[in-house]
């Protein structure tokens, strides 16, 4: 993990009064934070896969509000990172240009049973 994007994604939770108070407050246990870049392919698997609404209208719904928050980063450099609360994973994404959470989705971690 490159130390500049982890605090800067670490600034940016913290700072963030959209995010659960027990996310900003486990900030510094975040994890795979990590700088991504993407380009129009991303939006071009998106769109297919709202097209296809394989999984739902509440899945597509999460699709087309992370097609929205993600495009205006296209091409451009931002960090991603994950904070787990209680059985919940938090999918954070951060612009470092401003230090700012520009999207987030709550996901229930659902680990496989144990034999």
């Amino acid at each position: 993990m490159d130390k500049k994007a982890a605090d800067i994604f670490i600034q940016a939770i913290r700072a963030a009064p959209e995010l659960p108070q027990a996310v900003r407050e486990n900030a510094g246990k975040a994890k795979d934070v990590e700088e991504r870049h993407f380009d129009e392919s991303y939006f071009e698997f998106l769109d297919a896969q709202i097209e296809l609404n394989a999984r739902g209208a509440e899945w597509t719904a999460r699709l087309k509000r992370r097609r929205i928050a993600m495009l205006p980063f296209c091409n451009r450099t931002s960090i991603r990172g994950r904070v787990e609360i209680d059985g919940t994973s938090f999918s954070i994404d951060v612009d470092p240009k401003t230090a700012s959470v520009f999207h987030w989705e709550e996901i229930e971690v659902i680990w496989p049973e144990s034999s």
